[in-house]
């Protein structure tokens, strides 16, 4: 009914009339509640296997991480390094002499919804988990800069294998060979002795240390200066201990270990530290959040209530925002037609937000897709791809908001003390798009044929549209186009099911790795299959360095190899879209790493 109620807004009603509705109050709102809509619905609640920044959002509004950025001074200023303040930790961690050492104090009058006390080892469980490879979420590498880390995830890696009746006898030999003498004896049927002797392992392998119940010591396997901010991310979050381990079940025969979803959906079950505890969740619709009573700030809340609103079509979210029902809306992309017809007719309300965040496609680096010859495979076939796109005509005529457009992936003067390079294959060089391509072995007589694949809903459409149509006239090649829902899109684009793929990533951390770890060979994130070993060393390296300018400069360098071999081709660097009713909506902080604190939020109903 909404979607229909949508298009006859957009049918019917005199064009862009509908922009301009005098806003009037919502007759059955409550003054206590922060109201916002947003196109995408929430994957999972699971702080440790979500990559969404709309689950993020949530997420971080129960959970509460050690430390946490100030959404007031990041709006003030991006790169101030006053802006990461405590969380549950009561102040930021102290760093040991070998520079890899954090040492974080719990608060002391830090409680779960349920009032039991926040612990150092809240923490240390949440973490062991997503080094699990059975239980593996897409940032669990962001774990395993943790000493330790790496080894244990192999060695639960190679106990799996024994315990899997199914493994080939080479790999079954090779993986008791790589275990120590007293683990080579697990056999399929010990799956619960095998997870009771992987927590003992775990202990023993990984270097996050509980000496009492308020501190937590992390030694990293290498110098890594970012790291403060790195744990004020989801994947850090905590997890009450007793019933998240309680929430896990094990498999007898496998050793496979799952986690109970339900324990992520139900209000009941949904243990939180942050300022609001699940109070509604109508999957794909509506999910409430309702104010914490043992949060430590309780009493400096600005609102008791949280609703958020999945609202896919444009009309409607609109028709929502001008009728008051919607205090901040999200449904409108900045990639839509009609984010450029906001701003110019209501430049109040509709904030565009500078986002440390890139517009991008992925390309697929791997020889073989769906078991045909994968023609993207070739880096002349990429470079070409990406210099046939005319980025300035995109901006100027499909998005008409000017996003500043790109040629790398990290932006250009967001990250502090970084300078991206210039990417010499992602600038608009129609000529020589063809000659790489004919050099490739494409032209008249053979025409590049691939598919572009992109998710619905967001606006990813129009654009796909017109680069599609630049590929026909620029390049000759012959492209189809598929659309999927999210949760699909996302599996396709895991999976490598797909030539060229829509992309976009924003920033999590305010260091250059943030972008480029995503390039990495065996990184959870590399969903293009690019693998290059010196990329790898030179991450490696500059994540090691303790110079500023050095890793600046090795970063800068590494990001030259991967824009040089385009497994990705960048777009535009984002703006994002909010409306928000800022006659009666304070203390948001837009700010370009949407780090928001949602309790810090007031609305004043007329």
């Amino acid at each position: 009914m909404l979607k229909v109620l949508g298009l006859f807004l957009l049918l019917v009603v005199p064009p862009l009339a509908w922009l301009n509705f005098g806003f009037k109050p919502a007759p059955d709102r409550r003054p206590d509640t922060l109201v916002y809509a947003t196109s995408s619905k929430i994957i999972t609640l699971d702080p440790q296997k979500t990559q969404s920044l709309n689950d993020g959002r949530i997420i971080s509004s129960m959970l509460e991480p050690l430390v946490r950025f100030d959404p007031g001074r990041l709006a003030a200023d991006p790169g101030d390094p006053a802006a990461l303040i405590p969380g549950a930790a009561e102040a930021l961690p102290t760093l040991g002499e070998d520079g890899r050492t954090y040492t974080f104090r719990i608060r002391p009058d830090a409680k779960w919804s349920n009032g039991d006390a926040v612990t150092a080892h809240d923490f240390d469980r949440a973490w062991m988990r997503g080094m699990f490879p059975d239980m593996v979420g897409p940032y669990s590498d962001k774990l395993l800069i943790i000493e330790g880390g790496d080894a244990f995830f192999a060695w639960r890696g190679n106990v799996l294998k024994l315990l899997n009746a199914q493994t080939p006898a080479a790999e079954l030999e090779a993986a008791r060979q790589a275990l120590p003498e007293a683990d080579r004896h697990w056999k399929p049927g010990d799956g619960q002795a095998a997870f009771e002797r992987s927590i003992e392992r775990y202990d023993e392998l990984v270097r996050v240390d509980t000496p009492d119940d308020h501190t937590l010591i992390v030694r990293l396997k290498s110098v890594t200066p970012y790291f403060p901010e790195l744990v004020s991310f989801v994947t850090f979050a905590p997890l009450h201990e007793a019933s998240a381990m309680d929430a896990l079940s094990v498999d007898p025969d496998s050793g496979f270990v799952t986690m109970d979803t339900t324990y992520f959906q139900r209000p009941d079950r949904y243990m939180a530290n942050g300022a609001y505890t699940l109070d509604l969740w109508e999957f794909g619709q509506r999910l409430e959040l309702v104010a914490n009573p043992n949060y430590r700030l309780h009493s400096e809340r600005r609102n008791q209530r949280i609703v958020m609103l999945v609202i896919e079509d444009e009309g409607v979210a609109l028709l929502k925002f001008n009728r008051g029902e919607v205090d901040w809306c999200l449904s409108v992309a900045a990639s839509s037609s009609l984010a450029s017809e906001l701003v110019a007719k209501r430049p109040l309300e509709a904030q565009l937000i500078t986002a440390v965040a890139t517009y991008y496609y992925s390309l697929n680096c791997s020889p073989m897709v769906g078991g045909r010859p994968n023609p993207v495979a070739d880096v002349r076939v990429r470079r070409a791809l990406s210099m046939a796109i005319d980025r300035d005509e995109l901006v100027r005529s499909v998005t008409r908001l000017y996003q500043p457009v790109a040629d790398s992936f990290v932006p250009e003067g967001q990250v502090p003390g970084y300078t991206p390079p210039d990417g010499q294959y992602h600038r608009y060089d129609p000529d020589a798009a063809r000659a790489l391509l004919a050099e490739a072995g494409y032209g008249p007589n053979n025409p590049l044929r691939f598919e572009l694949v992109y998710n619905t809903n967001g606006g990813h459409e129009t654009p796909a549209q017109a680069i599609v149509q630049m590929w026909r006239d620029k390049l000759g090649a012959t492209v189809t186009t598929s659309a999927y829902e999210w949760g699909e899109f996302t599996e396709v684009r895991r999976g490598k099911r797909y030539e060229v793929a829509r992309n976009g990533w924003f920033g999590d951390y305010r260091d250059p790795s943030t972008f480029l770890e995503l390039f990495r060979s065996d990184g959870t994130l590399n969903v293009t299959g690019y693998a290059d070993t010196e990329f790898d060393r030179l991450l490696d390296e500059a994540g090691a360095s303790l110079d500023p300018e050095r890793r600046a400069e090795l970063y800068a360098q590494a990001e030259t190899r991967m824009l040089d071999a385009a497994p990705m081709i960048p777009l535009w660097h984002y703006f994002d879209l909010h409306l928000v009713h800022n006659t009666r909506v304070t203390g948001l902080n837009l700010n370009p790493w949407n780090a928001l604190a949602l309790h810090e939020v007031a609305v004043t109903l007329p």
